[in-house]
């Protein structure tokens, strides 16, 4: 995740909503912070994914202005599809391989999402809740049990994807390659 990111606890999660684990991690400077869509495998063994490196990396810019103003810049990793398209998922999925796939993630969430501590001012994220801004919040189950799956992959388009996924209340993507959030940070 990058120099000075420590593991600092980790704590059950079992609730009506489900189980999973909440972990948190410290990092002295978020500029320095990397997160990697595709971790290296275990023992440095080669996977699929290996070799995309920044292609498959988030990384954090915060800059300070004059007045008081924090910027921080998210550079999140484009999704792609067969034929260097970028958008929605590789191939074509039959009906057998969701009804497969749903009991693995039956009740699973992906979000990353970001809460300035101090005043959001704006961000160039559609997705955005109180001080809350998601880069990216799909929750599997409703992902799965509609018609979502099938209109992405018909995506050839960011409009495309976009108009795919607004009918779907259970995902949130930005699809811009960089993430802007403006705030002002709590003295």
């Amino acid at each position: 995740m990058g120099p000075g990111v420590t593991y600092v606890s980790s704590a059950p999660i079992d609730t009506s909503e489900g189980q999973g684990r909440d972990i948190t991690y410290a990092f002295t400077d978020i500029n320095q912070l990397r997160l990697d869509a595709q971790p290296p495998s275990p023992g440095g063994l080669m996977g699929g994914a290996q070799g995309l490196g920044a292609a498959t990396r988030t990384t954090f810019s915060l800059t300070r202005q004059p007045g008081g103003l924090a910027i921080l810049r998210v550079t999140a990793p484009q999704l792609s599809l067969p034929g260097d398209r970028r958008i929605g998922p590789a191939g074509n999925v039959s009906p057998d391989q969701i009804a497969m796939v749903r009991p693995l993630v039956a009740g699973a969430r992906l979000a990353m999402a970001i809460e300035p501590v101090g005043q959001l001012v704006r961000t160039s994220s559609p997705w955005v809740e109180g001080p809350r801004v998601s880069i990216v919040d799909i929750e599997f189950d409703q992902f799965l049990h509609d018609d979502t799956l099938r209109r992405l992959q018909g995506a050839r388009t960011v409009d495309d994807a976009k108009a795919a996924l607004k009918e779907s209340p259970g995902v949130k993507i930005s699809f811009d390659p960089e993430i802007t959030i403006e705030f002002t940070p709590t003295k």
